[in-house]
């Protein structure tokens, strides 16, 4: 699991969310977001960080 935005691999910043793949991925996808490296396709996860709304 990466804590910065980049590919822990390649660190490449060029990478997109994709869906999970197995029921392991979908029971932690609550507190974190897979991602997969355009550059070298790397799967890795991202900490999912709570948004705050505007008031």
């Amino acid at each position: 699991m990466a804590l910065t935005r980049s590919c822990p691999h390649c660190k490449s910043i060029e990478f997109r969310s994709v869906g999970v793949r197995n029921a392991i991925e979908s029971a932690i996808y609550w507190l974190f977001q897979p991602y997969r490296c355009e550059l070298c396709g790397h799967h890795f996860f991202l900490i999912r960080w709570p948004t705050l709304a505007p008031r």
